[in-house]
């Protein structure tokens, strides 16, 4: 389900200008090392719908994470928010992955969290929380 467009959101994230290193959720390093890293992974769902007579449809929350190097202090703060435009802008010019799923679409009750204090394994980071919906359209054959 994810593996078919998974490759493709990493290539759109690691065109975004800024970004040092994109991962995605089975390639993820024990410690953020390079200054503005990107993590996704699938946080929530999938909600699974098919039936007899119609399509099996999978959305998928995924959860975008930016992570910065600086503490959380006026110059962290001031590197992390040109991205607030910038993931948003890519994902939206990007809507279909290059045709590998229906839309990637930001979550409508808070799209981002942050600039703020984030915790990856042990290290504190100033980072930003992007929330996307992705929705595919499933092969499948459904048989009552």
């Amino acid at each position: 389900m994810i593996e078919s467009w998974a490759s493709t959101l990493t290539s759109v994230l690691q065109l975004v200008e800024g970004v040092g290193q994109v991962c995605q959720y089975d390639r993820l390093p024990p410690k953020i090392l390079v200054d503005r890293t990107v993590v996704w992974l699938p946080n929530d769902g999938p909600s699974l719908v098919y039936g007899l007579s119609s399509p099996a449809v999978a959305i998928i929350q995924v959860q975008i994470t930016i992570y910065l190097t600086a503490a959380l202090l006026p110059q962290g703060v001031g590197k992390a928010v040109p991205f607030i435009d910038r993931i948003p802008r890519a994902l939206a010019a990007n809507m279909t992955l290059g045709g590998t799923v229906n839309y990637i679409l930001p979550r409508a009750e808070i799209p981002w969290e942050g600039p703020a204090a984030l915790s990856y394994g042990e290290q504190v980071l100033t980072g930003i929380n992007f929330y996307y919906h992705v929705k595919k359209l499933l092969d499948f054959t459904v048989r009552g």
